[in-house]
This record gives C-alpha cells, structure tokens and sequence, in this order.
C-alpha cells in the first residue's frame, strides 16, 4: 500500500523517509511483477491529476495492470449528524434519509473524478467509479444506511464493515469479476436506479 501523498516523491531524492521506505518495499517486492491487476485506490485530490502520469511511468511493466478507482461519495456535516442520531436511536427510515443526505453529498468530487477520468483514460487504465456504488446517476439517492436504519458509513466518507461488504457485494453482484477479465475493460460503473 502506497499513500497518495507519496505518489509525488516517486523518483524524489528528497522523498520523506515514511515514503521512502515504502517506495523502497514496492520496488524490492515481487508481488507487483507477479500480480494480474494493481488495484490504485485513494482519497484522491486535485493534485492527483499532476503526478498520476509519473506514476504511471514509473510503474515501468507493470502500468497495465492497474484498475483505477475513483473516489466515493462525501457528505457534509449534516451526514455526520444524522449519523451521530441513528447509532443513538436507529429510528432512521433508510428510505427517507438516503433520500435526504444525497443532497448533502459533496458534488465537487463529481467533478474530480471527471478530471481524473480524463487523465486515467490517457494512461490507458480501466476506471471503476465507486461514485455509482452508492448514489444513483442523478444523485437523487444515496446507499447511507441499511435496511435496519444501519451506516454504511463511519463518518464523512469512510465505509464501516458493514458498507465495505454492501459496495463489495455490489460490484460482484453487478459483475465485477467477469468484467475485469474482458480485453475491452475501460469504464465499470453501477447507478441504482432513481425513484
């Protein structure tokens, strides 16, 4: 596992020791040389844009491997509350609350994952949008808390245990596995269907 924050001291002399070593742990791994895919999965930023394409060439032989995953969805403050309320009282209705934190969901990140879509796509590398795991493609809806009132998420964008296994679940319900395999393998993604 490599930390964004170290993709842009690839190749740096100057690279922070944290980075350093784990930089020096890929390399002197065999695991990237005998692996079928690399899957790349961040909390990607704008500068992800500016040193994906290092990256790229730094992974020599085994750029076409990588899977690219864009970012998820992000809410504001007030998915935190309602959060905060369901693990006290889990009366939530998941129906109505999906409904309503989809219009807390941060759309900036739409827009940085169409940015990144458009770098990624000039690499070469298949994309999987985890923003379609969870809102619909109008964002009329988001997957935030299960049938029985339960977060999918622990706070502003991580999953729990629970959501790992839900988004999970999804892509392998929606193919994931198959789809991969396919020599035509350029764009996975998954909308629920809007109400």
């Amino acid at each position: 596992t490599l930390p964004e924050r170290c993709f842009a001291q690839i190749g740096s002399l100057d690279a922070a020791r944290p980075c350093n070593k784990m930089i020096l742990e890929y390399q002197n791994s065999s695991l990237p040389n005998n692996a079928d895919y690399i899957f790349l999965s961040a909390r990607w930023s704008e500068d992800s844009v500016k040193y994906l394409p290092d990256f790229h060439n730094w992974l020599g032989d085994n750029a076409d491997k990588v899977v690219f995953f864009g970012r998820t969805a992000e809410y504001s403050d007030t998915a935190d509350v309602a959060m905060l309320l369901a693990k006290r009282n889990r009366k939530v209705v998941p129906e109505v609350a999906n409904k309503f934190l989809s219009k807390y969901r941060n759309v900036k990140l739409d827009l940085l994952n169409q940015e990144l879509s458009l770098v990624v796509q000039n690499l070469g590398w298949p994309i999987v949008d985890r923003l379609s795991l969870g809102c619909s493609s109008d964002g009329d809806k988001c997957d935030f808390f299960n049938s029985d009132g339960l977060s999918y998420y622990s706070d502003y964008g991580h999953w729990t245990v629970a959501g790992a296994k839900f988004f999970g679940q999804k892509l392998f319900d929606a193919g994931f596995g198959k789809n991969i395999k396919e020599p035509d393998f350029v764009l996975f993604s998954i909308a629920p269907k809007a109400e």
